[in-house]
């Protein structure tokens, strides 16, 4: 059932449709007790209907309640009126950063000055047990100039549930692309799935595509992905410690990655510190691949024929 704007619902009055997510209908409404904008999001019918399922969510809105972080967008309740069920979120007004990044690529300055700030959401978060799960850039805004929010933490488990009745369902997001091998294998998501989607994250900000399978990343069919980021498409002036940051973020193996979201926000802080102190970084070695290797072995094989060719000729002689 849609809303139209002027529809109350309690007390709050809807002003206008935003959207459609995987868990309902999101309204922007006023909150005419407290004077402010919020975001409502409908629940469908048939979560109303499941009396499990809503008592685990109960359960994750009251977590979720209690987290107050400057760069985590804030969930206030779950509410029912008029035998609808609805979320009660802040109304985050800016740029969805995924968007952003495809129209103006970040420089490497940017994409530390936002991302770090990504890391400390999660550290805030994984600090009160509680994993994003479907961490992705779609639902990173930037709010200001240089400043983000991250949406929708906790509620990956519960989409998870509602739309396949079973928690270990392996698509938790309406797009793949950071999608872990973890989850893709129809394992219960944790901290190091959210690392790794920072890693995705962080990559595609960096050189300008996902790190599997293009934009959209890998088909949710296809498990593992098989083939590793090509890391060539990373500027060259990325400081070494963030481009080793990355490459652990995304080993597919779970516990060979970072260790925390705080040794996350360490490593990049560090970063942002050496390039105050001198603003042209020391580069990484040159991210030269196979392919490009061949002409440079083949002349300095022709060369060493051709010293060996005359060294016979001079001992023939």
């Amino acid at each position: 059932m849609s809303l139209s704007p002027g529809t109350r619902l309690g007390q709050y009055e809807i002003t206008a449709n935003i959207g459609s997510g995987r868990l309902g209908e999101v309204y922007r409404a006023q909150d005419t007790e407290l004077d402010r904008a919020v975001a409502i999001k409908v629940l469908p019918e048939k979560a109303a209907l499941d009396a499990g399922w809503l008592a685990s969510l109960e359960q994750e809105v009251r977590t979720l309640a209690s987290l107050s972080h400057p760069n985590i967008g804030a969930l206030y309740g779950l509410e029912e009126e008029d035998g609808l069920r609805f979320l009660v979120l802040e109304f985050v007004v800016g740029k969805i950063l995924g968007d952003s990044v495809r129209l103006d690529p970040l420089t490497v300055n940017g994409a530390l000055a936002l991302y770090v700030q990504v890391a400390r959401a999660l550290e805030a978060a994984h600090g009160n047990r509680i994993v994003h799960g479907n961490l992705n850039p779609a639902n990173i805004k930037i709010v200001r100039v240089a400043e983000v929010k991250v949406l929708d933490f906790g509620l990956a488990t519960s989409i998870q549930a509602l739309q396949s009745g079973s928690s270990t369902a392996d698509d938790s997001d309406g797009t793949t692309r950071c999608l872990s091998p973890e989850q893709a294998s129809g394992q219960e998501a944790d901290e190091r799935t959210d690392i790794w989607a920072f890693g995705c994250c962080l990559y595609e900000a960096l050189a300008g595509c996902a790190p599997f399978g293009g934009e959209t990343g890998p088909d949710e069919t296809a498990g593992i992905p098989e083939q590793d980021p090509n890391w060539d498409l990373l500027p060259s002036s990325l400081p070494e410690a963030v481009d080793d940051l990355i490459r652990s973020c995304l080993e597919r193996e779970p516990g060979s990655r970072i260790s925390s979201a705080g040794e996350v926000v360490t490593v990049l802080e560090e970063a942002q510190e050496a390039m105050k102190r001198d603003p042209t970084p020391v580069l990484l070695k040159p991210k030269l691949s196979v392919i490009a290797l061949l002409p440079i072995a083949a002349s300095i094989l022709i060369v060493i024929v051709g010293f060996a060719s005359a060294w016979w000729f001079t001992r023939a002689d």
